[in-house]
């Protein structure tokens, strides 16, 4: 799934709703999220990721983040939390 603009108090709340929607289909075994179009992410759209994280882990489904620039790595180091990460390089197809 890609995501773009800006995920924060008003937008983290749609994120979380279309990750979850993917990790309770029950027809994936890995959910991947693309954050390479993010601009901006807050602290609760880090928390979106984190629940999703271990919602995923929690139901055996593997849970990666296409990430790079600072728009999301430095909140993500910010908060202690990319090493909780898998990062991939791109998306599957």
């Amino acid at each position: 799934m890609r995501v773009s603009g800006e995920v924060d108090s008003r937008t983290a709340p749609q994120l979380s709703a279309a990750i979850h929607r993917q990790l309770d289909a029950g027809t994936c075994r890995r959910v991947v999220v693309d954050l390479r179009g993010v601009k901006f992410i807050g602290a609760q759209g880090v928390m979106v990721l984190e629940n999703a994280r271990q919602h995923a882990e929690a139901n055996h489904i593997g849970f990666c983040l296409v990430a790079e620039g600072r728009a999301v790595l430095r909140p993500l180091q910010a908060l202690g939390m990319i090493e909780s990460f898998e990062l991939c390089d791109e998306p599957e197809p």
